[in-house]
């Protein structure tokens, strides 16, 4: 949640610049797939599953 208020509290034409930016789009879509892969994990309860989801997400931070 930080990282999240730090993000939210930048100037308003410093995150547009950001999300104009060419590469967004492509960005947004690969997160939403994931969410979207994630939500699957979830409704069907794969516990082995999420847990090789949580280890991509922290290789992706680390």
């Amino acid at each position: 949640m930080a990282i999240a208020k730090d993000l939210m509290s930048e100037d308003n034409s410093l995150l547009a610049e950001v999300l104009f930016n060419d590469h967004s789009i492509a960005q947004i879509e690969k997160a939403a797939s994931r969410l979207t892969f994630l939500k699957h994990i979830v409704k069907g309860k794969g516990r082995e599953e999420l847990f090789l989801f949580f280890g991509k997400l922290r290789g992706n931070i680390s």
